[in-house]
């Protein structure tokens, strides 16, 4: 939400199944919210924009979240596979979105980014007041606690823990 917002994106779409998600996404940037819930999302995201995105980013690792990112493009439009997928799952699409539609579906690893310039980028834009990360953390927690911190993660139902190596 984040990058779209700072490239100066005019409309930015976040789709989510958990409500608190969705009102969180619109503090990062987010124009829209669908809840990934409806029957059909791409029609859903089509009545919000008329014919679909530019650009969609699949950040779940799932077969069904790869394919709806596929189907919420306009023409010519490309969608970038950002979350990791569990080792042998497998993709289907249909093949008339590319001939036709000529859209394109690319992968992303840890943003394709030079960690060393990115990071100062990053720096920089939040010291701006420009890049949101402490709104991000949902909870600090003791290392101590750090076993309850991935079970909380695990549940969805934290945005990001922040594991203090001195509490």
């Amino acid at each position: 939400m984040q990058g779209a917002r700072l490239a100066g994106a005019s409309a930015i779409v976040a789709i989510d199944l958990d409500e608190a998600r969705l009102k969180a996404a619109q503090v990062y940037g987010a124009t829209h919210v669908v809840n990934g819930g409806v029957e059909n999302v791409a029609a859903e995201v089509r009545n919000l924009l008329g014919d679909g995105v530019d650009y969609s980013f699949e950040a779940v690792g799932s077969a069904r979240t790869a394919a709806t990112a596929l189907s919420v493009l306009r023409e010519t439009g490309t969608a970038c596979l950002v979350g990791i997928a569990k080792d042998g799952t497998e993709l289907t699409l249909p093949m008339s979105d590319f001939f036709f539609g000529e859209k394109r579906l690319i992968g992303s690893y840890m943003g394709s980014g030079q960690a060393h310039q990115d990071i100062q980028q990053f720096a920089q834009l939040y010291l701006q007041g420009r890049l949101l990360l402490d709104e991000m953390v949902t909870q600090v927690i003791p290392f101590g606690e750090i076993n309850e911190g991935f079970e909380a993660m695990r549940s969805g139902d934290v945005t990001r823990i922040v594991v203090d190596l001195n509490a």
